[in-house]
C-alpha cells in the first residue's frame, strides 16, 4: 500500500462507497486494531452493525452527514 496516502484521502475516496459498504469497512477497520478478538464480542459487534445498516435502510434511523457532526463535536476547524 502507498504510505504517501493520507487518512483523509481515504476518508474522502470511502464516502464514495454505499451505507453497507461502509459499515462493512469501518467493522474491518475496528478488527484490525484488535490483536485478538473475543469471539462474543465479534458476534456483538456484528449484529449491532446490521441493527445500524437496518436501521439506516428501513428509515428508523437517519443518517447525519460527517460535515454536520464535526460541526457539534467543535471539530470543524480541523
Amino acid at each position: 500500500m502507498d504510505s504517501n496516502i493520507s487518512p483523509d484521502s481515504l476518508f474522502k475516496s470511502a464516502l464514495q462507497l454505499s451505507e453497507e459498504q461502509r459499515a462493512t469497512l469501518a467493522a474491518m477497520l475496528i478488527e484490525s486494531l484488535q490483536e485478538e478478538t473475543d469471539d462474543e464480542i465479534q458476534s456483538a459487534w456484528r449484529l449491532e452493525l446490521q441493527k445500524r445498516v437496518h436501521d439506516l435502510r428501513s428509515g428508523v434511523v437517519q443518517a447525519v452527514p460527517w460535515e454536520k457532526t464535526r460541526g457539534k463535536l467543535g471539530l470543524a476547524d480541523e
